[in-house]
């Protein structure tokens, strides 16, 4: 277990490097000017030059990045274009905020598929067995942004039940914070939670079909210890395997729930800078969130690994 472990920290780490090689040299290719987005369209030689040499624009972009991707190793973000405040500061502002939204997200995404797909299951081929599909089938075509519309339109601006947006800190409010991240939470979700039932169900009900599990049912065994003991066990490989993806997918999908619901998350910071053109700002985000999105895969293959011990004897070899 240590060997394959060091092996997957190795190759999350080689990931995150070439990552951030991509990242930065995306960015650094793209139209336009950090002195101009920041200075304006006009700015006279002397400022342009000043403005590039005090964040060290004016020199080599290997340089430029080796400085870059060192401070970034000591958490060192550096400073916004735009506003000269610590990129690094402001990160750990807005880290929370996503977090906890990704984390109530996955929330609802298990609370949809896990009971769903065991409802599917055991009443296969019924009608609740098609009412069940019928609602992932609706999470799995919704966009994200098109379920956080509707959520507002109905429950904010026509129930009035639920605030449209804003944010405040579970320390300050905790009631307060559950009723503003519900909808957003909610939105990313749903969409999420019509995949991940999908998979559960198609697991178990592949798991079902297996020879042992027909013999075990042969042999007096009751269904439902059929299904707690082999069924979900088998099922949950890929169900945890496509979790890990849905978790990133949720983390990444902030970035557009968050400015649909006015949350001072990652994913707003990312929109700022893409709007203002702030690229250490844009370049800091993206990173946070590869690197949020490749730990969080790591974990679950840790996971996946312990549950199903031949995972991690196939990648050892």
């Amino acid at each position: 277990m240590t060997r394959y472990l060091i092996k997957r920290v190795l190759g999350v780490t080689l990931s995150l490097l070439v990552a951030s090689v991509l990242l930065f040299a995306t960015l650094n290719v793209l139209p336009g000017k950090a002195s101009t987005a920041a200075l304006g369209l006009n700015p006279t030689p002397a400022a342009a030059a000043a403005f590039n040499k005090r964040y060290g624009l004016d020199r080599p972009l290997v340089a430029q990045y080796l400085s870059w991707i060192g401070g970034v190793l000591r958490g060192n973000f550096g400073k916004s274009y735009q506003t000269d405040i610590s990129i690094s500061r402001e990160i750990a502002r807005r880290t929370p905020v996503t977090l906890e939204l990704t984390s109530c997200a996955a929330l609802v995404a298990l609370v949809i598929a896990v009971p769903l797909a065991f409802i599917a299951t055991l009443g296969r081929g019924t009608i609740v067995d098609l009412v069940a599909t019928a609602v992932s089938l609706i999470g799995l075509s919704l966009p994200a942004f098109a379920s956080a519309t509707a959520l507002v339109l109905l429950f904010s601006l026509r129930l009035r039940w639920l605030p449209p947006g804003g944010y405040v800190a579970p320390t300050v409010d905790l009631g307060t914070n559950l009723k503003l991240m519900f909808l957003p939470a909610l939105s990313l979700g749903f969409v999420s939670g019509g995949l991940l039932m999908r998979i559960f169900r198609t697991g178990i009900v592949d798991a079902l079909a297996r020879e042992y599990v027909l013999v075990s049912r042969s042999r007096g065994a009751s269904r439902g210890r059929v299904l707690w003991r082999h069924a979900v066990r088998v099922a949950s490989i890929p169900f945890i395997t496509v979790g890990a993806m849905e978790v990133g997918a949720i983390f990444g999908g902030a970035v557009v729930i968050e400015q649909i619901f006015q949350l001072p998350g990652i994913g707003s910071l990312v929109l700022e800078g893409i709007e203002t053109r702030d690229y250490r700002v844009l370049q800091a985000g993206a990173l946070v969130i590869t690197a949020f999105v490749m730990i969080a895969n790591l974990l679950v293959d840790m996971i996946a690994a312990v549950i199903d011990p031949r995972l991690r004897v196939t990648t050892e070899r």
